[in-house]
């Protein structure tokens, strides 16, 4: 048809930003020229310029510059979709020359179903007209969409690929299994009934190191969405200490992006910074929060250790609160709020402002003297601290170690920690103490055997290749990384003998991104060819010393199941209503309608940082009344459960597919929390369960029902 496989007409290169140059040098005359590559986006562009001179003066300038062709193609697509969202993928066909014409408009989509129709449709415009094209489709299996329009008129055309996220409802599954190697060992994973075909794949891992059983651990922090600073701070840490590892470790990254990434964390970090100098829980927030205020320097230490440029002013702003509240209050065990540090949160400060240049000596001698209200957690802080403090007594660093071997429990092959999740403000568990001991064994290199103990049991108590909360995943990465690097958790040998399902597999076919490591990929298609029948897959290695791992991921169909709600802890209701209080449930909503959404919680037990996270259907927009461009709506009363929801809210975000309520204590008693959203999209939606959950006691939780809705 003249276009038809031309990826060379296709605008595929969309960014917001065109152009960005932070040191444009001029001239003897003041003047300055750049060039630059525009992107695909068709639209109005804002340049703007400011300049200084060495004499402090200052000016600014702003010109609009438009970027459009004669014909000109442009998608109208809801932001994401779920699996089985039924809706229109339309292109809005503009015709900018100064005649009329007849437009030819053709679709090609990857990863939906067109449901009706032809893939082709014609549409006359007037001369500086527009118009709409409908193509009915129907949302696959999460992943990526691509939705790739073409137009064409007499001599003109246009034509561009879009990208549309199939967000998944909760439907697709990692499992991992993983054993040290010993020599014929064989891990083995079932795959369960009903999966959906085409979505299996196998990965197969046999490594030397200890630092690859670190993949989902990693991909969860760095996936997690909640922002507060201690969350923050457990995303940006493995992105700056393992950046040069993630590639090894299987975590497939672009430096670029990573480093980007880790940037924006670390300017995210300092952001919570309050007057007091110590470090907020929730952005904007005032309050310093104490352990979180020492956590986060952990990873602004590490990233000045890696070579980035973090504000020394910060820092001893930081340093300046942790030693003012080691000043302040009596060494205990308990922590009656956020902002008052315990003896393991001040074992924390001494770590961190030893770090810093600012030992504290006398004070590591009153925490052990104190060491009945410490846990082993802190203790492993203490430990570092006397290890890490040049010229000091590191008379108490065997003692320290031993009470923290002392309260473990030591097995022949493995060690571990007893007990509970805290569930007050401390974020403590049982697993988080035990990530704790082996980053003490691996910083202070001592106890190598001990050491070995505690990175087995570790390693043992991961479910589906994850250690539980932020928290305990990020003290496990910790101290898996450095016990692995200062020589534990690794082995010897160059022996590679991998055996998947039957059939052996060629060393050469194997990725290598290390000498410690191989690692292959299977796909479903290649796992069916293999001798062993497909319900289970197995993988086997005769080599001795190491790890072997096997990861199966795929994606199960909606079932009955997962629209029912979870009562564990929380109970939570969600209704979508009119602006004036009428029931939308269970009705169609009307395009371009608002809509208020009641998310309804109750508990019996007092919670501490609590998350309500709503996901919105595709077809609804969330409304942010915070910028200014949002228009105005009026809630009208608020009832007492509103009132007492907006009492105990902490923080709240707004996201393009969610809307999330933050509250760090929540006593008994039912709230509500309210917002507004526009029916932006027509189609049959998937609606997503909405959770309230403790964040550091995830099992706590609750669920809404999952259902779909109608915008028309």
């Amino acid at each position: 048809d003249g276009f038809a496989g031309r990826n060379d007409l296709l605008r595929d290169l969309f960014q917001s930003t065109a152009y960005w140059n932070p040191s444009l040098r001029t001239d003897d005359q003041g003047r300055a020229e750049f060039t630059f590559t525009l992107p695909d986006n068709l639209t109005t562009y804002r340049v703007m310029v400011v300049a200084a001179d060495k004499s402090y003066r200052y000016g600014s300038a702003q010109k609009e510059m438009t970027s459009q062709k004669p014909l000109m193609v442009q998608p109208v697509l809801p932001r994401f979709a779920y699996p089985e969202d039924k809706f229109s993928a339309e292109a809005l066909i503009i015709n900018s020359t100064a005649k009329p014409g007849s437009v030819e408009v053709r679709v090609e989509i990857d990863g939906l179903q067109l449901t009706g129709g032809d893939s082709k449709k014609t549409i006359k415009l007037d001369p500086g007209g527009s118009g709409t094209v409908s193509f009915p489709v129907k949302a696959g299996i999460s992943g990526e969409a691509k939705v790739r329009f073409y137009a064409r008129m007499g001599s003109e055309s246009d034509a561009g690929e879009f990208i549309l996220p199939i967000l998944n409802p909760g439907t697709r599954f990692t499992v991992v299994d993983s054993k040290k190697l010993s020599g014929n060992t064989a891990v083995s994973l079932k795959i369960p009934e009903g999966y959906i075909e085409g979505t299996l794949t196998a990965e197969a891992v046999l490594s030397r190191t200890a630092l690859t059983e670190l993949q989902d651990s990693v991909q969860y922090l760095m996936r997690y969405p909640n922002g507060c600073i201690e969350q923050t701070t457990s995303t940006a840490y493995p992105l700056i200490v393992l950046d040069e590892l993630l590639p090894m470790i299987g975590v497939d990254v672009d430096r670029a992006m990573l480093k980007e990434y880790a940037d924006a964390g670390i300017k995210r970090i300092l952001s919570f910074q309050t007057a007091e100098g110590g470090l907020s829980y929730w952005p904007g927030g005032s309050e310093p929060h104490a352990f979180a205020t020492a956590f986060g320097l952990t990873a602004l230490l590490a990233a000045r250790d890696k070579g980035y440029d973090i504000p020394q002013e910060s820092l001893d702003g930081m340093a300046d609160y942790l030693e003012m509240s080691l000043r302040t209050g009596k060494i205990s065990g308990e922590m009656p709020h956020g902002s008052i540090p315990d003896a393991d949160t001040r074992a924390l400060f001494v770590m961190t402002l030893g770090r810093l240049g600012r030992p504290q000596p006398q004070y590591i001698n009153a925490l052990w003297e104190k060491r009945e209200e410490l846990t082993a957690f802190g203790l492993s802080f203490l430990a570092i601290a006397v290890a890490e403090m040049e010229g000091g007594d590191q008379s108490l660093l065997d003692a320290i170690l031993a009470e923290i071997k002392k309260r473990a429990e030591i097995e022949p092959t493995e060690a571990y920690f007893n007990g509970s999740r805290d569930s007050g403000w401390s974020m403590g568990s049982p697993l988080r103490t035990h990530g704790g001991a082996l980053l003490a064994y691996g910083v202070t290199g001592s106890d190598s055997p001990t050491g070995e103990k505690f990175l087995q049991g570790l390693l043992q108590r991961k479910q589906g290749g994850l250690w539980g909360n932020t928290q305990e995943n990020v003290f496990g990465i910790m101290g898996v990384y450095e016990f692995s690097v200062s020589g534990g958790g690794s082995s010897e040998g160059e022996d590679w003998d991998l055996v998947l399902q039957g059939k052996s597999i060629d060393p050469a076919s194997l990725e290598a991104p290390d000498r410690s490591i191989r690692r292959i990929s299977f796909t479903e298609g290649e796992l069916k060819k293999m001798p062993d029948p497909l319900n289970k897959v197995t993988l086997k290695s005769s080599s001795a010393g190491g790890y072997l791992s096997l990861r199966l991921s795929y994606e199960m169909p909606l079932s009955k199941t997962s629209f029912d709600p979870v009562s564990d802890g929380f109970i939570l209701e969600r209704t979508y209503e009119t602006l004036d209080g009428k029931s939308l449930e269970g009705k169609d909503i009307p395009l371009g309608g608002l809509v208020k959404v009641r998310l309804r919680v109750s508990t019996d037990s007092t919670m501490h940082y609590v998350a309500v996270d709503d996901k919105l259907p595709a077809g609804l927009e969330p409304l942010n009344s915070n910028l200014e461009t949002t228009e105005s709506v009026e809630m009208g009363a608020l009832s007492p459960d509103v009132q007492r929801g907006l009492s105990v809210l902490s923080y709240q975000e707004i996201r393009d597919s969610r809307v999330a309520f933050y509250i760090d204590e929540m006593i008994p008693g039912v709230y509500e929390f309210v917002y507004i959203a526009r029916a932006a999209t027509p189609g049959q939606f998937l609606r997503p369960a909405g959770r309230a959950e403790a964040m550091y006691e995830p099992e706590v939780c609750g669920t809404t029902g999952m259902n779909f809705v109608k915008v028309k």
